[in-house]
């Protein structure tokens, strides 16, 4: 092994394990100088949503909150969505694609929430109307 070798070797597993212990911290966010620097340079690899695979969308969620306009806390979420072609008579084709999304989407930042950790995932979601 080269001297070369040795040292981007060495780097590479310093920036791994910064990388693995602020994402077990839930402090991993875009936004940290270090990781932008890393990642610009191909050396932190992105991070993907814990268990993304056993993600759990709530389909009374979906159709009672996300897609009821009526809803108070709504906020203009339904028609959003609605704009997309997502309907209330349909929560799993938005639940099918929100599961995709999250085992698909990078982690853009985590937090630590008085529910647990927080998770912001940013990626497309699929729509209906393409």
């Amino acid at each position: 092994m080269t001297a070369h070798s040795a040292v981007a070797t060495d780097l590479r597993r310093r920036y791994a394990c910064l990388y693995s212990f602020a994402a077990d911290t839930a402090a991993a966010t875009a936004t940290n100088p270090r990781e932008t620097i890393a990642r610009r340079f191909g050396k932190v690899p992105r991070v993907r949503l814990p268990n993304a695979k056993k993600a759990i969308v709530e389909r009374g969620k979906i159709a009672d909150y996300l897609l009821d306009a009526a809803h108070p806390d709504n906020g203009g979420k339904a028609a959003f969505f609605e704009s997309l072609g997502f309907h209330r008579v349909e929560p799993e084709v938005l639940a099918t694609a929100l599961q995709n999304l999250a085992r698909e989407a990078e982690v853009a930042q985590a937090s630590v929430s008085p529910h647990g950790r927080k998770y912001v995932i940013v990626g497309q979601i699929e729509s209906p109307i393409g």
